[in-house]
């Protein structure tokens, strides 16, 4: 391990002290910029997924499908991303045929 690397402090634990920094009397230094950088750091700053869900959506919700309930198109969306994912030697990685069954029971236009 490299002894200058450990020595390095975390982003969340430098925003943590920064945050909890006090005057003599009390009263915070910086709070509301500690804690503003402390929710920054959990927002992604990449947007490539929610990109491809709406190329998904605009490619399952074209003119002829404009009346498909928005319940529908969630539930397609989310088959479709999951699909997606499964490995086809894996057990268990193709629905049931009961879900197969209630899919097709459905009533999925207005």
């Amino acid at each position: 391990m490299n002894p200058k690397r450990s020595a390095l402090i975390k982003p969340n634990e430098f925003w943590i002290f920064v945050r909890d920094l006090r005057k003599e009397d009390g009263n915070y230094y910086f709070y509301e910029l500690g804690a503003l950088a402390l929710m920054s750091l959990g927002v992604s700053h990449v947007n490539a997924n929610p990109e491809k869900m709406f190329s998904i959506m605009n490619f399952l919700k074209n003119e002829r499908r404009s009346c498909m309930h928005p319940e529908t198109l969630d539930a397609v969306m989310r088959v479709r991303e999951h699909c997606r994912t499964f490995d086809d030697d894996e057990e268990g990685s193709h629905p049931s045929p009961a879900i197969i069954q209630d899919y097709i029971n459905k009533d999925f236009y207005q």
